[in-house]
C-alpha cells in the first residue's frame, strides 16, 4: 500500500519517496529533525549544552557495547554452525545404525517386548495414556514401534488394554499382535498407526507377585510379512545406499533392472529361435 502526503490545497500530493530515491522527512510532516538541521544545531541554553556534552561522552561507550554485542553475535553464530554440523554427523550415524539393524533383522518375523512392573504401570498410567517401545526394524521395515495402553485408550472398555503397531508412512504389512497368550489378527495394515482398542483384559497382579519377575506383561508382533512393492524379490538383492533412507525404494533403479532383465530375456529367446531355424535348415 502506498502512503502519500497531501500537499497544499490545489497542489498535487507529494510521495514519501522523491524521484532521486531520497526520503523526505521534515518536522511538519513527522515530528522528526533532518540530519542537515541537526548538523547546524546550536544549544540555546547552558543546560542544553551540558546535556549535549554528556551525550557526546556516551558515544564511545555505546560504540564499545555495540562492538561487544557484534562479537557475541559472531561467536553465537559460529557455535550454531558447529552444533548443526555435529547434529548432521549424529543424524548420519543414526541412519547408518538404522540401516545396519535393518539388514541384520531382515529375516526377523517376531518382536517381543517384555514390560516389567505391571502393577505400578496400571496404577500410574491412567486410561488414555500409553507407553511406546524402542524403535525396531524387522522383516525389511525400519523404525517400527509398539504402542501399549495398559488401561486402554479412551474408547476401550473398562479393564481392557489397547495395543497398536506404528509403522513408517506408506508401509503395508500383514501382522499378528499379541498380549501374553492373546493373539490379535492376522490383519493387513492400511494406516501408519493401527491396532486393537479392546485387545484383552488386564488384571492387577496380586500383592505377592508385586515387584517380582512375574509382575510383568508381554506384548509383541509376529508373522510379519511385507505387502506391496516392498515385497518384490528383486529388492531383496539390492542394497540401497546414499542419502535416501533405507526404506525408500529407488523406482528408477528398479525399473532399469526390470527393463534390462526383459531385454536379456528377449535376446535369449531370439538366439534360441535362430538356433532352432538353423537346425531345421540342416535337416
Amino acid at each position: 500500500m502506498q502512503v502519500t502526503r497531501r500537499g497544499a490545497p490545489g497542489k498535487p500530493g507529494r510521495g514519501l519517496t522523491g524521484g532521486a530515491g531520497a526520503t523526505r522527512r521534515d518536522g511538519a510532516g513527522f515530528g522528526t529533525t533532518s540530519r542537515s538541521t541537526l548538523a547546524h544545531w546550536k544549544p540555546a541554553t547552558p543546560e542544553e549544552a551540558k546535556r549535549f556534552e554528556d551525550l557526546q561522552e556516551t558515544i564511545p561507550l555505546l560504540q564499545e557495547v555495540l562492538q561487544q554485542l557484534q562479537d557475541a553475535k559472531a561467536r553465537l553464530a559460529a557455535k550454531v554452525t558447529e552444533a548443526r554440523r555435529s547434529g548432521t554427523r549424529q543424524d548420519r550415524g543414526e541412519v547408518l545404525e538404522s540401516r545396519l539393524a535393518l539388514i541384520e533383522n531382515a529375516k526377523v518375523r517376531e518382536v517381543e517386548w517384555a514390560i516389567p512392573n505391571l502393577s505400578e504401570l496400571l496404577e500410574k498410567c491412567p486410561k488414555g495414556q500409553s507407553i511406546v517401545s524402542p524403535l525396531f526394524g524387522a522383516a525389511g521395515v525400519p523404525n517400527m514401534q509398539l504402542v501399549f495402553h495398559p488401561n486402554g485408550n479412551k474408547e476401550a472398555r473398562e479393564g481392557y488394554c489397547s495395543l497398536a503397531l506404528k509403522l513408517p508412512d506408506g508401509t503395508r504389512l500383514s501382522r499378528v499382535l499379541y498380549v501374553n497368550h492373546e493373539a490379535l489378527g492376522p490383519d493387513i495394515t492400511r494406516q501408519p498407526l493401527e491396532g486393537y482398542t479392546n485387545a484383552c483384559q488386564v488384571h492387577m497382579p496380586s500383592p505377592a507377585v508385586r515387584g517380582t519377575a512375574a509382575d510383568a506383561i508381554l506384548v509383541g508382533v509376529r508373522d510379519l510379512h511385507l505387502q506391496g512393492w516392498g515385497a518384490d524379490p528383486t529388492l531383496q538383492r539390492v542394497l540401497l545406499i546414499g542419502d535416501a533412507p533405507a526404506a525408500e525404494i529407488n523406482f528408477e533403479l528398479l525399473r532399469e533392472m526390470r527393463d534390462r532383465e526383459r531385454l536379456l530375456e528377449r535376446e535369449r529367446r531370439e538366439a534360441q529361435r535362430r538356433l532352432e531355424e538353423e537346425e531345421r535348415k540342416r535337416r
